[in-house]
């Protein structure tokens, strides 16, 4: 029986207020929400900003991560599902592991119809398997 052999993925880190986020060699920009915190559009646009600079106008992957008790803000989830917010989106991943994260996701997906493919998972590796499949 072989031994199946891992490919480490190469990773730029970035640190902000209430996010990380950790750009991947394959294209898809990881973003973890930090422990009990609420993600508001101030938040967001820096995000923007730093995905805009470091990606120098590229569309990317993106797989969201809250981390325990953090949340997003009702504008946010509102601003977020918008053409306007998704100028660097080809798909995005939302894992979550906690019944009120599905609950607030699976209410994002219905209510705000993201204008993006947009899937909530449970599971960190099906979430990158489903987003490779949208890259271009």
């Amino acid at each position: 029986m072989e031994a199946q052999v891992r490919k480490k993925i190469k990773v730029k880190r970035f640190e902000l207020n209430r996010t990380i986020f950790r750009f991947r060699e394959d294209g898809i920009v990881h973003i973890i929400f930090k422990k009990n915190q609420t993600i508001d559009l101030e938040d967001f646009h820096e995000g923007i900003e730093l995905i805009r600079k470091t990606g120098k106008g590229k569309k990317f992957l993106y797989l969201y991560e809250p981390d325990e008790n953090s949340d997003i803000t009702p504008e946010l989830r509102k601003y977020a599902s918008s053409d306007k917010a998704n100028k660097y989106t080809i798909a995005d991943a939302i894992v979550v592991n906690r019944l009120s994260q599905k609950i607030i996701a699976n209410f994002y997906l219905k209510f705000h119809k993201p204008v993006k493919p947009t899937a909530v998972f449970l599971n960190k590796k099906e979430a990158i398997k489903w987003l490779l499949a949208h890259k271009k």
